[in-house]
């Protein structure tokens, strides 16, 4: 007697008048934009790459050379693309090609993390044309390869440069190009020498990195979080492997993290502004379309229907001809980004939506990301925690920063920005002897509720806004800043405990004119500086906010706390903490000790204690649920206006896969149910199992396996079935065990259950 399958229970198709829709595993190539935003991409794609400037470059001694000599090389290579004589010369060009390149210094050495994405790009996209012309380079590639620099991608004690301080903040940027390049080549030519960290031959060691690297990255968000310099060269990592490497699975892994940071930049982005904390600034990311985060905003982001205001095409494209860091990367690359990921960076949700986001410890992970689950305690554990309030038309964005003080290797993070739909420029400010928007004052400390941001101080004697002077509607009333924003957005900046004000002019960089707005302070009282954003929707006027900001209680109701009730009536309290003693240590370097060093707050939101160590890596506590990601589960859920989206990193194996809600009712698109029944026998099964399917009327189908990362595994049955009952064999004795996909499709109705294979 055939036994009763768990089908019916498993596969979710209950024959009703409405579709059915269930979470299903689906390629990753699916869930990106259709033909008409394709269209455009490579439109915007051959606007800037045929750009000029590919010409300049050399190995010139100079020891990063690698992240701009390989990029070039690449642009010029796509941009001669027609043309393979011209390629097969580049190859070939020992002065400023890619035969100079694998021979040169810096650019074709392995101790050189900056050099390994584009040496892989280089090497493995034209690895054929290589062997036809200029064989030679192969040889040098092994020499390379074998000699003992390689080990930079690998050491125990976490080096990764010759040059290379162990007491500077590179963290992920270089342990991403190092060990993805080890990957690469450990794998390509089948090398299993034993690596002293952890006694492991070198492709299963670079094996485990991966794995663990892909887990951490959606448990605990070890990326170099928001940064507008440092994106591309983590990105770029994971692009050449997910590209090129040669296992399926390790592809995908690579291709989940390119999306994991695709979508942290996209909630970070508005009308080609970059807005936010970042991990590493370098006092820029303020202007639209800022540095090395261009190309990719603006190809992904920026179609006919969402031109960025402040930036016309000719005007990307002139400062696209001095990006060294992207050009030829974008050329060579095969990655879009999911369709929803699209819709969040062009706001297509309802807004507002207020999110807290936690960001990992930063600093060097000498254990290859062995803490990927964020334990307390750990290089993984939760250290900065970012609040995001996003509107139509700006986003207000801070940090309650974990990094001690603005000094030495942490000089480099930004705390709060202000950005604003229309605007070439955003809003930032620091304060005590910090002068510009990068690193934290140790005095210090943020608390944010929705549309209301307050800086709590006591230690130093000032705290300070920068206001671009292309907002001409700006000035002190009293000791209040007012400015109208643009765009329907306002601000005002209001003290407490402020002794006096002061204005002056203020460039950030040689080319850019600000107005920077100074309170003063006394060191030994608690002081406070709140800014809270209003919009003509909710205001109905300037003139009515500014009334309504002045009305607006501020007070201290306890020691070293203040308080503010919003016009939107929404009360925010924060207390200043104090400051410690903080020690920063690494593996090979002396302990170096700060002191004094900043705290977190404690920030209550309408009366109720926010608690930092229970936030997450991404998720929304005001609006719709745009995005979740649990701390340490390995989950991302995205969603917009009109898609849906579930990438999962199983934890156990690493493996990735991608989901999306599909109708499978078997209802065919002019209504009428042509699968009547679909079933298989036995489940679990061991070497063989039978598909059981009646119809109503005959029907060209096709049978497919699937694993559970989508992708397709063998192929059951292609052509015409009867009307009625017909049975097909599976065969699933070769099959790894596990649970498998078997989907039936009509071409207008599907149905999909999950088989189990012992």
């Amino acid at each position: 007697m055939k036994k009763n399958s768990l089908f019916i229970i498993l596969l979710l198709t209950t024959l009703t008048a409405h579709p059915q829709l269930v979470w299903m595993p689906v390629s990753p190539d699916s869930v990106e934009p259709g033909a008409p935003w394709e269209t455009g991409y490579l439109q915007r794609r051959e606007f800037i790459l045929t750009s000029s400037g590919w010409t300049s470059r050399s190995n010139r001694g100079d020891t990063d050379n690698g992240k701009r000599y390989w990029p070039l090389l690449m642009g010029e290579m796509y941009v001669k693309r027609g043309n393979p004589a011209a390629v097969d010369s580049l190859i070939m060009d020992d002065s400023r090609g890619g035969h100079s390149g694998i021979y040169g210094t810096y650019e074709g050495s392995f101790d050189k993390p900056f050099s390994c994405p584009g040496y892989a790009f280089y090497y493995f996209s034209y690895y054929d044309r290589i062997t036809a012309v200029d064989n030679i380079q192969h040889s040098r590639v092994q020499q390379m390869w074998n000699n003992q620099n390689r080990s930079y991608t690998c050491r125990i004690d976490g080096k990764m440069d010759p040059i290379y301080l162990c007491n500077e903040f590179n963290s992920e940027n270089f342990d991403w190009m190092a060990r993805i390049g080890g990957y690469l080549m450990a794998h390509h030519f089948n090398d299993n020498t034993i690596i002293p960290d952890g006694n492991k031959p070198a492709m299963e060691y670079f094996q485990n990195w991966v794995n663990n690297w892909v887990r951490a990255t959606y448990c605990a968000g070890r990326v170099e979080w928001n940064s507008h310099v440092y994106f591309v060269y983590c990105f770029q990592a994971a692009a050449a492997l997910a590209q090129f490497a040669e296992d399926s699975m390790t592809r995908l892994r690579g291709r989940a993290v390119m999306d994991w940071m695709a979508m942290e930049l996209a909630l970070h982005y508005i009308d080609g502004h970059q807005v936010g904390p970042e991990s590493r600034n370098k006092n820029g990311g303020y202007k639209v379309y800022d540095n090395d985060v261009l190309g990719y905003e603006y190809i992904w982001f920026a179609d006919d229907s969402n031109k960025v205001t402040k930036a016309p095409d000719d005007s990307v494209r002139k400062w696209y001809s001095k990006d060294i860091h992207t050009s030829g990367f974008i050329g060579h690359l095969n990655y879009r980004p999911p369709q929803v990921i699209i819709d969040l960076a062009q706001r297509k949700f309802p807004t507002p939506v207020e999110m807290h986001n936690t960001k990992p410890f930063y600093r060097l992970d000498y254990e290859n990301y062995k803490q990927w689950k964020g334990a307390s305690g750990t290089n993984g554990k939760r250290f900065e925690y970012e609040t995001a309030y996003l509107h139509k038309n700006y986003s207000l964005i801070s940090l309650a920063a974990g990094r001690p003080k603005g000094v030495a290797c942490f000089w480099e993070e930004c705390v709060w920005r202000l950005g604003v739909k229309g605007r070439f420029y955003q809003v930032f400010g620091n304060s005590g002897s910090i002068t510009n928007i990068g690193g934290r004052c140790e005095y210090e400390q943020i608390g944010q509720y929705r549309n209301t941001m307050m800086r709590v101080m006591k230690g130093a004697n000032n705290m300070w806004v920068a206001v671009p002077d292309e907002v001409t509607d700006k000035a002190f009333d009293g000791n209040i800043l007012f400015a109208d924003l643009g765009s329907g957005v306002y601000m005002a900046v209001r003290p407490y405990n402020s002794t006096s004000t002061t204005t002056s002019d203020f460039k950030p960089s040689a080319l850019d004119d600000y107005t920077m707005y100074k309170w003063n302070f006394s060191t030994t009282n608690l002081a406070a500086l709140v800014l809270e954003v209003g919009t003509v929707e909710e205001h109905t006027s300037y003139a009515n906010f500014k009334t309504l900001v002045k009305a607006c209680a501020l007070t201290s109701p306890a020691a070293n706390q203040v308080q503010y009730v919003s016009t939107l009536g929404k009360t925010l309290k924060v207390e200043h903490t104090g400051t410690t003693s903080y020690s920063y240590t690494t593996n090979t370097c002396e302990t170096t000790v700060i002191n004094p060093a900043g705290k977190y707050p404690r920030v209550w939101y309408d009366n109720i204690e926010t608690n930092f160590n229970t936030w997450n890596s991404y998720e929304v506590v005001y609006g719709d649920t745009i995005v979740d990601d649990k701390w340490g589960d390995g989950l991302l859920y995205l969603k917009s206006s009109n898609n849906k989206l579930k990438i999962i990193v199983d934890t156990a194996t690493a493996n990735v896969r991608w989901e999306m809600l599909q109708n499978l009712t078997g209802r065919s698109e002019s209504g009428i149910n042509i699968i009547k029944n679909f079933d298989i026998y036995p489940n679990p099964a061991t070497s063989n199992a039978t598909a059981e399917i009646t119809l109503n009327r005959s029907q060209q189908a096709t049978i497919t396996i699937s694993n559970l990362s989508g992708q397709q595994v063998r192929n059951v049955f292609s052509g015409l079935l009867p009307a009625g009952y017909s049975t097909k064999n599976i065969p699933v004795n070769d099959l790894s065990p596990g649970i498998y996909l078997v989907i039936l499709n009509t071409g207008t109705a599907k149905k999909v259950g999950k088989l189990s294979v012992n």
